[in-house]
């Protein structure tokens, strides 16, 4: 019996996306695909268990009473902020101790469908911003711009560099004045899509910004084939979600690395 852990290359990942069939968003894909972040098991041929990281996200998935689930949480020591998601029961015991410093928080699940979607809805959210606003496709200027800011570089920073993100990202900004007002931009990518992050500035929120944002990157996924991916980290996001189309599919339990 295996007890030890491997980091997964790339081109040996067909045998995991079973593993991973719970998680809810679109995160865990880039990592089974290899675009973006992480995937760690005991074995890549035959998986046990395994984590998939990607920006501040684990999942946790598989066999949680196999010893090399205990060294795959054990990795997680010292990594603050991280967003634990184990997909079965058997994991949280493992979090829930006093070596694993984490608090349990609720998150907001959603279909990948795009059945359910209005386009003349989601393009009338996309108007009547202010006279000083304007809305755009994130380019060059946004991505430098995003990353200068704390507000703003979840929108790119799990990019490798601005080419990347010019490449594989996708990102729709609102400007006032010069300043990136608002965005929605994508957190992580993969072949089929992307999973929605979405930031405004403290002293432009409760203005449309964000809805509008939000918009206009649905409706390109939708004009591009794409899964526009949202997992709702609060209610007011999982709100948001309901009012663009999505459809809910209820809430979990992740935990926050402190």
């Amino acid at each position: 019996m295996s007890t030890h852990i491997i980091r997964v290359p790339n081109g040996e990942r067909k045998t995991f996306p079973p593993l991973f069939q719970n998680a809810s968003g679109t995160i865990a894909r880039t990592c089974l695909e290899g675009c973006m972040g992480s995937l760690y098991a005991d074995d890549a041929a035959q998986p046990n268990c395994a984590a998939a990281i990607a920006g501040d996200f684990v999942y946790l998935a598989g066999d949680a009473s196999h010893p090399a689930a205990g060294l795959l949480v054990q990795r997680l020591h010292g990594k603050h902020r991280m967003l634990v998601i184990p997909l079965s029961e058997g994991w949280k015991p493992l979090l829930e101790t006093p070596e694993i410093r984490c608090l349990p928080i609720r998150r907001y699940a959603f279909a990948h469908d795009t059945s359910g979607f209005n386009r003349v809805h989601l393009a009338a959210c996309t108007q009547n911003l202010p006279a000083d606003c304007t809305l755009r496709r994130m380019d060059a200027a946004a991505y430098r711009l995003a990353m200068q800011e704390d507000w703003s570089r979840d929108l790119c920073v799990n990019f490798a560099d601005e080419a990347d993100f010019l490449q594989n990202g996708l990102g729709f900004c609102v400007w006032q004045n010069g300043r990136l007002a608002s965005g929605a931009a994508s957190y992580t990518w993969f072949s089929g899509g992307y999973e929605i992050e979405i930031d405004t500035r403290k002293d432009c929120r409760r203005k449309h910004f964000a809805t509008a944002c939000a918009a206009a990157f649905v409706l390109h996924c939708l004009d591009n084939g794409k899964l526009p991916g949202w997992d709702a980290a609060n209610p007011e996001s999982a709100a948001l979600a309901t009012r663009l189309g999505y459809k809910a599919e209820g809430s979990y339990t992740a935990y926050q690395l402190v």
